[in-house]
This record gives structure tokens, sequence and C-alpha cells, in this order.
């Protein structure tokens, strides 16, 4: 492209069509979505139907703040404030396989087979196993948590059996108060039944001593409390006598005597004291033993009578009722989800084809991929029923000369002549057939023919004449040799409705004998002899991506332009094709988007301008 062809547009202005916003890409593709959502809204529906209903009941348990139990060491009863981990001990207590054991012990579920179908007769289970498929099936079926930090438990329980899940509710909580009641009266029995074993006990201890204090008392002769002070009195007598005996002669027989009586005595004397002091202590480990037989004698009956009066640990302030609705399967969230799910995949299988679509649907596009100009928009011309025959292109232009498509491309024209350097020989091609060059090198002659140029339309696709076909002149295939040498001359052609003989078509083969370098001099040649007075020269060449002939032609042409079809040539099509033409060392002036539906363009918000020609329809036409 020339140093003087700038783009006309700042690429911000093509940045925002090439970006559209979501909900225009969600209005696309609004019939798939819809089409997924329904489905998926059917299928989930149909899982609805298939599901069989279940049921919830729920009842409360709340614990007691205080706790009472007996204290271990003096074996007397106390009262303490649960913590929190005592709390979460009776949790676990009410999750264990233990209690839940004794719940369907409660229920009699182990030979319920509506809550547990009985084997196969076939295929008989071990009652063990049974029991613990019992237990497992109920475990699933309920569920403890504490509300927040208060005592109270909630149990939630679930089955296919309104009733019975109101019976699972209320019987673990009344299982869960009657075991927590039966413990405690428990512990204060067994501590009532260890209490009086401990009074029997200390009965029997003291009866044996008190027996032993007595024969004690008996063999020294301690019931005889005046004993000792005749003990002493003897021994006063016999030591004053043994005085005045020793004095006259301490070695006499009656000294002797005396002596012998008088340790005697003091010998008496001696156990007797020594027994004393020995009943003292028997009198006090009698005393201590009858003290602990009356302690627990007391302690038993304040037990005794307080095991009647022990408060509960939990009470139950919830009971639960017999559901009169399954709270699942909901409808809402079913439904729901399967929209929802719906919506989305849907969303996501948008983004997947949005992201795998390379068709060219805007200019935006073009200009990011291969950094062109794009030049116009032709509107497809529809037809005007559905039964009607395709519109001929010549009858269609000269009948609806305000049309948006006569529009679009007398745009083009105002855009090709306002640029300098452009040149009036043009090259129109496309990457593969069906593009719609040819229609389009007709209509940018018909569009030139009324503005009053003088147009010569050169079809060098000798395979499909295109062009000539579409003007309805078709005729012999003149050699390149022939139009070189001026052999064959355009023919003028006669169109209703557009000035006398300012349309000219002159058909070519580009393949000939000669070589490469002279084809070149030959196309170089016929640019000489066009008349000077065609204001432009249309060149109709093959695809390039199918045929090579437009890669040979660049002797004879000024500049480029690439027709793209809307929403059929893909990116890496147009990327090959301006690749193949760079090779060749012809550059694309611009291109041109065929084949517009314009409605789906302002509907989808595929963004371009092209679009707003067809308000030419309400008042300018």
């Amino acid at each position: 492209m020339p140093d003087n062809l700038e783009r006309p547009y700042q690429a911000n202005q093509f940045e925002r069509f090439a970006r559209p916003m979501i909900w225009t890409v969600l209005r696309r593709h609004a019939v798939l979505m819809i089409g997924i959502c329904i489905l998926f809204f059917v299928v989930a529906y149909y899982v609805l139907k298939r599901l069989e209903p279940s049921y919830s009941a729920q009842s409360t348990v709340v614990m007691a703040q205080l706790d009472t139990r007996v204290r271990t060491t003096d074996v007397q009863l106390e009262t303490f404030e649960l913590s929190r981990v005592a709390i979460e001990t009776q949790l676990d207590i009410l999750r264990s396989r233990e209690f839940a054991a004794d719940v369907a012990q409660n229920m009699d579920l182990y030979t319920n087979t509506e809550f547990m179908p009985a084997p196969p007769p076939d295929q008989p289970v071990p009652p063990e196993l049974r029991r613990e498929q019992v237990v497992d099936k109920l475990l699933g079926s309920y569920s403890i948590a504490r509300q927040g930090e208060s005592l109270a438990i909630k149990i939630d329980a679930e089955s296919h059996d309104a009733r019975l899940a109101a019976d699972i509710a209320n019987t673990v909580a009344e299982t869960y108060i009657a075991e927590s009641d039966r413990d405690r009266q428990a512990g204060i029995t067994r501590s009532i039944d260890f209490l009086r074993t401990r009074v029997t006990q200390l009965n029997e201890e003291l009866s044996a001593d008190e027996i032993a204090l007595a024969a004690f008392v008996r063999e020294n002769s301690l019931d005889d409390e005046t004993l000792p002070n005749r003990q002493r009195a003897d021994i006063e007598r016999l030591q004053a006598i043994y005085d005045v005996v020793s004095g006259d002669d301490p070695t006499s027989t009656e000294a002797e005597e005396l002596k012998g009586e008088l340790d005697l005595a003091r010998s008496d004397l001696l156990i007797r004291s020594r027994a004393e002091l020995r009943l003292i202590g028997m009198e006090r480990s009698l005393e201590l033993l009858r003290s602990r037989y009356q302690s627990s004698i007391e302690r038993l009956n304040e037990l005794e009578t307080q095991l009647q009066f022990v408060s509960e640990g939990a009470r139950q302030v919830t009971i639960a009722r017999i559901p009169s609705r399954p709270f699942w399967p909901n409808p809402v969230v079913i439904l729901g989800g399967g929209i929802f799910a719906g919506a989305f995949l849907s969303v996501l299988l948008v983004a997947l084809l949005e992201a795998m679509n390379t068709r060219i649907w805007s200019d935006g596009q073009i200009s990011a991929s291969v950094g062109a100009v794009n030049y116009g928009f032709l509107p497809k011309i529809k037809r005007r029923k559905l039964w009607d025959k395709k519109q001929e292109l010549v009858p269609f232009f000269v009948d609806n000369p305000r049309s948006p498509y006569a529009e679009a491309l007398r745009n083009f024209l105002t855009l090709w002549f306002n640029r300098e350097g452009l040149g009036r020989v043009v090259l129109v091609t496309s990457g593969l057939p069906s593009e719609g060059k040819s229609t389009v090198a007709v209509s940018i002659a018909l569009a030139a023919a009324r503005e009053g140029l003088k147009v010569l339309v050169l079809d060098l696709d000798s395979y499909r004449l295109g062009a000539s076909r579409t003007l309805g002149a078709v005729h012999s295939i003149n050699s390149l040799e022939d139009a070189a040498s001026g052999k064959v001359r355009p023919k003028a052609l006669e169109i209703e409705g557009l000035p006398k003989d300012s349309i000219s078509l002159l058909n070519v083969a580009v393949r000939s004998d000669a070589s490469v370098k002279d084809e070149s001099a030959l196309l170089s040649e016929l640019k000489s002899r066009i008349d000077p007075s065609y204001d432009l020269v249309l060149v109709d060449t093959p695809p390039i991506l199918v045929v090579n002939d437009a890669c040979r032609v660049g002797s004879l042409i000024d500049g480029t332009l690439f027709v793209v079809r809307w929403g059929r040539t893909r990116l890496e099509e147009l990327q090959d094709a301006f690749e193949k033409l760079d090779m060749h060392g012809i550059e694309a002036t611009a291109t041109l988007i065929n084949d517009v539906d314009l409605d789906k363009q302002r509907k989808y918000g595929y963004g371009t301008y092209s679009y707003y020609s067809d308000y030419s329809k309400a008042g300018y036409s």
C-alpha cells in the first residue's frame, strides 16, 4: 500500500466493533441457549418425577445448665456447670454407634423390613451383619447439631416415610434423655451400694474393736479405777518399811525380801500404766472408727434421700411432628438448578463457539488480522418472496437506484476516488470461489456508470466468466496476445437506464503459451493500450487461493480490491490470501465485505457503520 494510503479511521474505532458486548454475543446464540435451557429443564423435570420423596422431621433437646454427680473423693453429691468439652462429649455420644444401636432396639428396626428390606432368600445375611447395616442406615438418617453456643441440640431425621422420620427424631431425643437419666441414677446407685457395703464393713470392724477393748479391760483390770491408788500406797508403805529395815542391815534377809516386794509392786504399777496408755489408744482408734461409721451412715442416708430428687440432665423442648410434605425433591431447587446448569453450560458453549468461530463478521476482524482497511459493506440482495427466483443484479440495480446496496457502492466509489494514488486499474479478487467477486466487480461498474464514469470490465476469469455472465454478454474468449496487440477491442454494452457506452467489456484469457516474463510484458502492453478515456478499469480474476492467474497481473493493475463474504470467509483464508499476494509483490489496497445481512447485523450486534444505510428506506429514497 502506498505511504499516503493511511487508514481513514483510527484503530480504536474498529476495536470497539471487534469486541462485541457480552449481551450481543448472547443474543446471537439466544436460540441455542434457550434450547439448552429447555433441554436441561426437561431433564430436571424427568429426574424430579423419578426421585422418591424424602421427609424431614426435627426435635430439640436442651441440656441442663447444671449437672449433679457423686464426688469420688468423699462420695458426696456435687453440682457443676457444663463446659464446652462436656457438651461436645454428649454430641459424640449421640453420634456413636452404640447409641444408634440402642435407638434401633427401641424402635424395633432390626426386624422392620420397611426400614431395611429383607435380603433375598438365596442370599441370607448373618444377624450381626444385618444389625450393623441397620445401625449404618440409621446413623445416615439423622444428624446432630448444636445451635450456636446454647445448650440446645437439634436432631434432624430424614426418611422416605413421613411417620418414620418423626419417630426417629423423637426416639433419638427420648433415648438420649432416658439413657442420660439412667446413667446419672446408676452412678448414684453405685455410690449408695458402695456406702452400704462400707457401712457394713465399718460396723463389723467397730464391733470387733469394741469386743477387743472390753476383753483388754477385763484382762488388765482396767475397770477398777481405785487399783492404781492402792498400788501406789503399797509401794509407799513398802518403801518406808524397806528404808527402816535396810538402815540397820541392808544385806539382811528381811531387807532383801522387802526389796523384792517393792520391785514387784513397782512392776505391777508400770504394767497398769502401760495398759492404761494402750487403752487410751484403743479408745481413740475406736472413736475414729465410730466417727467414720457414723459419717458413712449420714452420707448413705443423704444419697438415698436425694436419689429421687436428682434433676434431669436434659429435656425435650420440641417434639417432631409428622411432616405433611416432603422436603426433597424440591421442585424449585431441581428445576431452578436445571435451568441454571443449562444456562451455565450454554454460556460456556457460546464462549467456545465464539472462540472457534473464525468467520469474518466485521471490519475490525480484518483490521486486526491483516491490517487492511475495509472500504464498504454490500448488503445482501434479498428475494421479494420465498418462492421468487434470485434477482438479477443489473435489473435490480437499475430499478433500485437508492437502495442500501446502491448507497454502499456509492460510498465505496467516494472512498476510492477521494484517496490519492489508488489508480484506475483495479484488481477485484477473492480467496476462494463463491465469495461474490464477479458480482462486486459488476456492481462497482454499474455504480460508476450511474455516476457518469466510463468503465471497462476486464474479465480475466476465463474459467467461469462470472462478470460476463452477470452483464449478459458472454462472447468467445480472446487470447492475451490478441488483446495486447490490439486485434480485439472492448465491446460497449447497452444497459437500459445507464448512459450509453458507459460500460465496456473485454474477455481475455490470462493463460497463454508465453513465458512468465513475456506474459508480464504482454500485460504491460495491454495496460498501455487501454483507452485513457476509461475512468475506471475493473479486472476480474479467478480466486487467488485456487488459481495462480491473479498473481500474474501485477504489471497490469494499480490497486487491489479483496472481496470478503460476510459470515463465510474465514480469517485464516484471508491471511493466506494476503500472504500469497504479498509473496508476489501485490499489495491489497482495501477490502470490501459482500453479502451482508443487515437484519442480522443489526440484531446480533456485529458493530459496523453499514447497518445505518438501511435507514435510507425511511425517507431518503
